[in-house]
This record gives structure tokens, C-alpha cells and sequence, in this order.
């Protein structure tokens, strides 16, 4: 090689992130060997831009893949007049006055005359003023054991439904009579004044509920035994008793209250393990891995029978029914729509390994898919779903009625 002047520079944009390398050639080419060692002096900076590519690529790649919570590298705080840090990341910063109930509040319930805010907490159901300002304003506290974390108050305000949980397996009917009498301090203990109550099944534990129009009927619905109840204030007894999806969550009801909406959050199908000749104490492994054929169609083993889980992919799991109740005694089911991304279904660079279920209440939706699942429930089908945000909804997301009543 003769004549030859190889000579490098470096140009670089940091806004685009861009490098460039520009040789300048003098002289030609008198043989073979020169192309050959042209090659070889070539083959040092050759690399060195490879290398700078693909820390490139990486650096742009990390800023799309990059996540963080609302809160940073701050750790959990609780600022009464300003912004909280939560425990998982997101920010919180009230717009009214900060009221507290018992340890673990679970659910909060305005009543319709506005006298009231209840919140159903651990110990049981704390009573507030809803005109109260000051944190340690004197409240009621309603002691109870078992507590469930649902209720509904009627129209004038006179009494308030809630799920008797695990310690009546049913629903109860309180008087609020007594919450205007002025409480002594904070959290005062009052006894919760029983109208009546109802017993649905020893295993039933309602996990929400609504109330009719007309208000004679509560609808429920019974997470563990996966029904629908339906109770008559009036005759005080169960009228129906209706299989829904896995694990009904949540409820809703139409305005015109001939259309009852069943949330499904649960998977897969469990039942109890029959024991014919086995151990009683149970299983010493487990009866099938998942998935697989067995897991769905259930196995013997032990001398027990092992039920299956059922497949995950039917529309009794992760989904909304809705339920034809113009005849409250006979509810029938008229639609069932699968929501959000099914099992396995490719999402994110990947797959889903847990599909999203719709709510009538709450941010489920969120928690597992930051996607809005609609369907149209005047044809009973998947309308589509729709990337959207807390802050873009403005509120918990989950499943509503248009005022048009085409979407729920």
C-alpha cells in the first residue's frame, strides 16, 4: 500500500444520537496486498462503530422499556395536608377533608340523605357525620365479627343492607335510627340496631349487592358457592338461588332494574376433594400439575376423587353475565362476554399469564392490564378494549352504563 492516509473523525449529534466515522483516501491501489491490508487497518474501527451501535440501540431501547412508579425512588409517607406516597408507587392527594375509620377500610358507603359516610373497616362499620371536617370528629363504630364489606342504603335512608359475611351467611337489615343520637368520642361503640336478616347457605358469603328499584329485592352474589341470591325483603326469605360465573364479584343493576349485571373474577373451577377410601387428612402431592388434561378433567388419586379446574378459556371465567330479572324469582342469563385479553394471548412482549376480569366497582381492570374492556350489552358481545390510564378516566375504572345504556 502507498500513498495511503487513512484518517478518522468522530461526528456527533446527542440530540439524535447519532456517530459517524469519515475517512479520507489518498493515493489507489498497486496490488492485492494493498486491498488486503486496507481491510485489516479497516477492521479495528470497523468494530469500534459496531460496538457504539449497539450501545446506541440499547441506550434507546432502555428509555422505551424503562418503568418507574408516580413516586420514584421515594419510599411510602403519609402527608395528611399534602401528597402521600402509597406503599406500591402511586401518588395520592386528597381534595376534601381526611377522615379515618378502624384498621383496614375496605369500602365506603354516602347515604342517599347525605346525614352520613359509612366506612366498613375490620372491626365493623364506622358511622361519620358527612358534614364532618376534622379528623377526630366523635363517629360510631358498629362491632362485627366476620365482617363483609358491602351495603346499600334504601332510598329515604332509614336502613341500610349489608352482607352478613361468614357470620350469618346471608344479609342483614339495620335500622339507622339510632345514628343521630351524638356520639361520645371517636369510634364510640354502638349496637347495630337489626331489622331482620336472612340465612342463604351455611357456605354462601355474599360478596355484593343491590338493591331493586321498588326496593323488595336484594340481588347478591355468593363468591364461594359461585351464585347468584336473591333475597324478598318482604316474604324475609331466598327466592332464587342461580348459578353465575367463577367467583362473582361484583354487581350491577340496570336503572330500570330488569337487568342485572354479574362480574366474574375467578379462573378456574374448585370444588371439594371426595374422600371414598383414602387418608382423611388429605393428599400427600399434589393430584396434577397445570395445565394439563387431568388438571381440567379431574383425576383419582389415593383413594380420593379429585374434581377438575375446568378450562380456563370458557366464559364462566374472567367475565361479565348479565341476567334478565324482570321476574325476580326466575333470573336467566342472556349474555356472557369474556373481557380484557385472554389467557396466553400475546401482549407486551410476551404473553398474558393473568387475563383481566371486569368489575362493577373497582380497578381490577387496572391492577392486571392497564386496558378498558367494553361490551355491548344490547347484543351481549365484546365490543373491543381500549388503552386508557387513571388519569385519563379520571376515576376507578371498571364496568359503567353509558347514559345510552349501549355499553356497560
Amino acid at each position: 500500500m502507498k500513498n495511503g492516509n487513512l484518517s478518522g473523525k468522530r461526528l456527533t449529534d446527542c440530540g439524535r444520537r447519532e456517530i459517524s466515522f469519515r475517512w479520507e483516501w489518498e493515493g489507489g491501489f498497486s496490488n492485492v496486498d494493498d486491498l488486503g491490508d486496507l481491510i485489516m487497518s479497516l477492521r479495528i474501527p470497523f468494530m469500534a462503530l459496531c460496538a457504539c451501535v449497539v450501545l446506541v440501540s440499547i441506550a434507546a431501547a432502555q428509555d422505551d422499556w424503562l418503568f418507574s412508579s408516580p413516586a420514584g425512588d421515594r419510599f411510602a409517607k403519609i402527608v395528611p395536608d399534602g401528597e402521600t406516597v402509597l406503599p406500591n408507587g402511586r401518588l395520592l392527594t386528597l381534595k376534601g377533608p381526611r377522615l379515618y375509620s378502624g384498621e383496614n377500610l375496605w369500602n365506603t358507603v354516602p347515604s342517599p340523605d347525605g346525614k352520613y359516610l359509612i366506612g366498613m373497616c375490620n372491626a365493623g362499620i364506622v358511622v361519620c357525620g358527612a358534614s364532618d371536617r376534622d379528623p377526630q370528629a366523635p363517629s360510631h363504630l358498629l362491632p362485627w365479627k366476620s365482617p363483609a364489606f358491602c351495603g346499600v342504603f334504601t332510598k329515604d335512608s332509614s336502613k341500610l343492607i349489608i352482607s352478613s359475611g361468614d357470620s350469618g351467611h346471608g344479609i342483614r337489615v339495620l335500622s339507622t335510627a339510632s345514628w343521630s343520637q351524638k356520639p361520645a368520642g371517636r369510634l364510640a361503640k354502638l349496637e347495630a340496631e337489626d331489622v331482620l336478616s336472612i340465612v342463604a347457605d351455611r357456605e354462601c358469603y355474599i360478596n355484593d349487592l343491590v338493591l331493586s328499584p321498588d326496593e323488595r329485592y336484594v340481588f347478591g352474589v355468593d363468591v364461594a358457592r359461585q351464585h347468584l341470591v336473591v333475597f324478598d325483603l318482604v316474604e324475609q326469605s331466598v327466592i332464587s338461588d342461580t348459578p353465575a360465573g367463577r367467583e362473582p364479584f361484583s354487581v350491577a343493576l340496570s336503572a330500570d332494574g330488569k337487568r342485572l349485571f354479574v362480574a366474574n373474577i375467578g379462573m378456574l373451577d374448585y370444588s371439594l376433594i371426595i374422600n371414598e377410601d383414602g387418608d382423611p387428612r388429605g393428599l400427600k402431592t399434589p393430584a396434577f400439575g397445570f395445565p394439563s388434561i387431568e388438571a381440567e378433567e379431574g383425576v383419582r388419586k389415593e383413594g380420593k376423587i379429585v374434581p377438575g379446574l375446568g378450562n380456563p378459556h370458557v366464559a364462566d371465567a374472567h367475565s361479565v353475565w348479565m341476567f334478565d330479572v324482570s321476574q325476580p324469582d326466575h333470573p336467566t342469563v342472556q349474555a356472557k362476554v369474556k373481557t380484557g385479553l385472554l389467557l396466553q394471548a400475546p401482549a407486551d412482549r410476551g404473553h398474558t399469564v393473568a387475563p383481566t376480569c371486569g368489575t362493577t366497582r373497582s380497578a381490577n381492570t387496572f391492577e392486571k392490564d392497564p386496558r378498558v374492556a367494553c361490551a355491548d350489552r344490547t347484543k351481549g358481545e365484546h365490543a373491543g378494549s381500549a388503552a386508557g390510564s387513571y388519569d385519563k378516566l379520571g376515576s376507578f375504572p371498571g364496568i359503567d352504563f353509558s347514559e345510552a345504556g349501549e355499553f356497560a
